[in-house]
C-alpha cells in the first residue's frame, strides 16, 4: 500500500503518523490512525488555534471600514423555508452579529445557517458570487469575510457570504451538506432575494477552496450525488476561483482532517461512501467541472498542495488559469487576498473578477 509510517514523539506518548494515505482503504484507516486521532482530540488544539487565528484576523481588519456604495442584507437563514420579501430589509451600516464563538471553550456555531448578501448600491443586473470561507474546516465564519465580500460586490457582483457547520463539533459531511443547502436555498428563493442564479460564480479559499471543488464535482455528476447519504445540489457555477487550497485530503493528513472526518474515539464519523468521496474528490472529477482561476502564493507552505489539482485539470481538459502571487512580496502568504487594502490582493481580486465576467 502507498503509505509510510514515521514516528512522532510527543510529551505524552509515541504516536504513529501517516505521511501519505494514498492506497489505504477507508476501512483500514481507523486502525492505522487510531492512536494519533485520539491524541489529537485529547490535546484540543483547535481551541488555541481558534484564539490565535481570530486574533490575527481581527488585527488584519481592525482599521477597515465598509464602503457606502455597497448595501448589506444581513443574517438571513438558508435553513428557514418560506422566505418572504417583506422581511428582507437592508442596512447601510453593518451591525456585526457574532455567528460563532471563535474565542472560547466551546464552539457549536449555533448560527451556522446564517448568510449575508452584499449588493452594489447602484441599480443594475449583477451576477451572483457565492463565497465559501476558509479556516481548516474548524474555524471561521461570514463575519471574517465581510470586507472581502463587500470589496468583491464593488466589482459588480451580488455576493453571498454564508456560515457552515464546523469541526470538531460537527463532522463531515456537515460542511458540504451546508454548502449544498445554501446553494439550493439561493436557487429556490432567487426571485425574492433578487439574485441571478443562472449567472452564479463560486469562490473559496483554503478549506473553502477544497469545499468548492467537492461541491462542483458533486453538482456535475448525478450518479455520484445519488451515492452519498446527504442532500446535494445540482446548481453548477459558471466558473470558480480557488485560492490557496489543499485538494488531496490523503496527502500529509493531520489534525484538521482528523477533527473533520473522525470521532474522538478514532472511528469514522461518516458513511463509507461519503468518506471515500471526501478523501478522493479529484478521482471523481470529469469534464463537467467549470472553468477555474487557481491562485497560490509562493510564500505559502501549502503552495505545492495545488499540484494535484492542476494535474487533474490537465487530464480532464478543464479550462483554468493558474497564477502565482507573492514573488516580490514575501509578506503575502496564505490567503493574502482577503486583506482588501493589500495592493497585491487588489490585483488578485481584480483578476478573478475579470475572469468571472468572461463567462457571463
Amino acid at each position: 500500500m502507498g503509505f509510510e509510517i514515521d514516528k512522532v514523539v510527543t510529551a505524552e506518548t509515541d504516536t504513529e503518523r501517516c505521511s501519505d494515505l494514498h492506497g489505504v482503504p477507508v476501512e483500514d484507516m481507523e486502525a492505522l490512525l487510531h492512536d494519533r486521532i485520539v491524541s489529537e482530540y485529547r490535546g484540543e488544539a483547535w481551541k488555541d488555534m481558534r484564539h490565535q487565528w481570530g486574533a490575527n484576523d481581527a488585527k488584519r481588519d481592525g482599521d477597515k471600514t465598509l464602503s457606502d456604495d455597497v448595501e448589506i442584507y444581513a443574517d438571513l437563514d438558508y435553513k428557514t423555508p418560506g422566505f418572504k420579501r417583506e422581511g428582507f430589509g437592508h442596512v447601510k451600516e453593518y451591525a456585526s452579529v457574532q455567528s460563532g464563538n471563535i474565542s472560547g471553550n466551546k464552539s457549536d456555531y449555533a448560527s451556522n445557517s446564517r448568510f449575508d448578501i452584499y449588493k452594489p448600491v447602484k441599480p443594475g443586473a449583477y451576477p451572483t458570487l457565492v463565497n465559501i470561507h476558509g479556516g481548516g474546516f474548524f474555524y471561521g465564519d461570514k463575519e471574517i469575510y465581510k470586507f472581502y465580500c463587500a470589496d468583491m460586490a464593488r466589482r459588480g457582483f451580488n455576493v453571498v457570504n454564508f456560515n457552515y457547520r464546523l469541526s470538531p463539533e460537527n463532522k463531515y459531511p456537515a460542511n458540504i451538506e451546508d454548502v449544498c443547502a445554501c446553494m439550493n436555498y439561493l436557487k429556490e428563493n432567487a426571485d425574492e432575494l433578487d439574485l441571478d442564479m443562472d449567472k452564479v460564480f463560486l469562490t473559496g479559499d483554503s478549506a473553502g477552496a477544497y469545499l468548492s471543488v467537492l461541491y462542483c464535482v458533486l453538482a456535475g455528476d448525478k450518479k455520484l450525488r445519488d451515492k452519498v447519504s446527504f442532500a446535494t445540489s445540482a446548481v453548477m457555477p459558471r466558473a470558480v476561483a480557488l485560492n490557496c487550497g489543499v485538494y488531496d485530503q490523503r496527502e500529509d493528513p493531520g489534525s484538521m482532517l482528523f477533527w473533520t472526518l473522525f470521532n474522538s474515539d478514532g472511528s469514522l464519523a461518516a458513511e463509507k461512501a461519503d468518506s471515500v468521496i471526501f478523501l478522493d474528490t479529484l478521482t471523481y472529477m470529469d469534464g463537467t467541472f467549470p472553468p477555474a482561476y487557481v491562485m497560490v502564493s509562493v510564500n505559502d507552505d501549502l503552495k505545492s498542495k495545488t499540484d494535484s489539482l492542476i494535474s487533474k485539470f490537465k487530464e480532464k481538459n478543464v479550462r483554468f488559469t493558474y497564477r502565482e502571487y507573492g514573488v516580490e512580496h514575501p509578506e503575502n502568504g496564505h490567503v493574502f487576498h482577503i486583506d482588501v487594502t493589500n495592493p497585491e490582493a487588489v490585483e488578485c481580486n481584480d483578476a478573478e473578477a475579470e475572469f468571472f465576467k468572461r463567462f457571463i
